[in-house]
Parts: structure tokens; C-alpha cells; sequence
């Protein structure tokens, strides 16, 4: 009984076991499939599943890194053939691993990426000619984008002198016009000071006039009686205005 028992979880477990392998296998021949008919997103998708539920030692990153790259998802495929390097047996193998790494990096704008890429594929492989010549492209790109950067940099920097110094002359505009105005409010009112002293002289100026013309008036008098005097003395001097004293005989 012990004995039969045995058996039959042994049989369950190979039914497990061959449906499991079976699903991963199938899965894998499908994505195959897919890439074959060119629809490549659904390939790397479908590659992807058929990574996760294979066996362990099971390496699909060559085929998810072809189909990734086809579908221009060069994020994941660059990933893939990175992972694919530690994996290969020989040289050869890595170095086109490396090689097909660049490619993605090239693809994602990424160029000194792809220049390291290319140098670790010229090392393990130093007469692969395209990869000397997708080495030395990179590299002017990314001369160019460096150059590019720079420039960006410098107009950005540009534009913040010239946004500064518009904000510094509207402040020394702004404190003018307040310089003047307060210039123009300093003329146009007079001081207090100024007001009494101009009142205060305007008072004195009035009472000198005044003055002046109780002077003038005592003069006029004082010769209008000078004149009274002279003329009672010349009339009382003058034969025709004198009486006669004697008798008339």
C-alpha cells in the first residue's frame, strides 16, 4: 500500500513536470513564431513569459534582446544583450553581445554608452570592422551632443544674464522715477521755514511803508505851520496893514 502510494505521487510529479516544460517550450515556439511574422512587440512579450515559467539555466535574453530591439524598445533589448555576455562560451559570442549592446545605446541616443560597448566588443574582438566603424560613429556622436550641450548651457545661462539685467534696470528705473518725483514734490511745495520768512518780511515791508508815511505826514504838517508863521509876520511888517494913532485935524 506504502509502495502504491509512492507511485503514484512519482507519476504526478513527471505529469507536472512534463505539462510545466511543455508550457515554457510552447510558449517559447510561439514568440518564435511571432518574430517570424514580424510582429515583433507581441514576440518580445510573448519571449519574456516564456523566460519567467523555463527551467533554471534556461537563457532566451539573444531572442527577447533581437525581438526588443525589433519592436524599438531599446531599453529592454539593451538590457537582454548585456545579460546575455556573462552566459556565452566564447569570446566571439560576447563580443557580438557587446556589439549588439552598442547598437541599442546608438539607437537610444545614448553614445557614450555605446562607446564603452563598442570597446569591450573590439577587445575580445579587435578585426571585427563594423565594429570599429559603429565605434568611431558613436564617438562623433558623441562629440556632437557634448558640443550641443555645451551650447544649450550656455544659452540657457545667456538668457538668465539677460533676464537679471532687465530686472536690474527696471529696479534703477523705477527708484528715478521715485527720485524724481520726490525732486519735483520739493519744488512745487515750499517749506514752512520759507513761508514764515516771506510773511514775516511782507509784514515789516507794511509796517515800514506805514512808518514812512506818519513821517511824511508830520513833515507836511510842520511846514504848513512854518509857512502860517512867515506869512502872519510879513503881513503884521506891511504899511497897508498898519493903524494910524493921531488925530485927524
Amino acid at each position: 500500500m506504502e509502495v502504491r502510494r509512492i507511485y503514484i505521487i512519482f507519476f504526478l510529479m513527471l505529469v507536472v513536470s512534463f505539462s510545466y516544460a511543455q508550457s515554457w517550450r510552447d510558449t517559447l515556439r510561439l514568440g518564435q513564431e511571432l518574430y517570424r511574422k514580424g510582429e515583433f512587440d507581441k514576440a518580445y512579450k510573448t519571449l519574456l513569459s516564456a523566460q519567467k515559467i523555463a527551467p533554471t539555466g534556461v537563457d532566451l535574453s539573444q531572442d527577447i534582446g533581437n525581438a526588443a530591439y525589433r519592436a524599438k524598445d531599446y531599453e529592454l533589448s539593451q538590457k537582454a544583450y548585456s545579460a546575455t555576455v556573462a552566459n556565452q562560451k566564447n569570446s566571439a559570442q560576447q563580443a557580438n553581445s557587446w556589439h549588439n549592446t552598442g547598437n541599442s545605446q546608438m539607437m537610444a541616443k545614448n553614445y557614450q554608452g555605446a562607446v564603452e560597448s563598442y570597446k569591450n566588443a573590439l577587445r575580445l574582438q579587435p578585426d571585427n570592422d563594423e565594429t570599429r566603424y559603429n565605434l568611431a560613429v558613436a564617438q562623433r556622436e558623441l562629440k556632437k551632443q557634448e558640443q550641443q550641450n555645451k551650447e544649450n548651457q550656455q544659452d540657457k545661462q545667456n538668457q538668465q544674464d539677460k533676464k537679471n539685467d532687465s530686472s536690474d534696470s527696471k529696479d534703477a528705473n523705477s527708484q528715478d522715477q521715485k527720485d524724481k518725483q520726490n525732486q519735483n514734490e520739493n519744488q512745487q511745495k515750499p517749506s514752512q521755514g520759507n513761508s514764515e520768512n516771506q510773511d514775516k518780511k511782507q509784514s515789516e515791508g507794511q509796517l515800514s511803508d506805514q512808518k514812512s508815511d506818519r513821517i511824511l505826514d508830520d513833515l507836511l504838517k510842520q511846514e504848513m505851520e512854518t509857512k502860517k508863521k512867515i506869512r502872519k509876520i510879513e503881513q503884521s511888517n506891511d504899511p497897508k496893514n498898519s493903524v494910524n494913532s493921531g488925530k485927524k485935524w
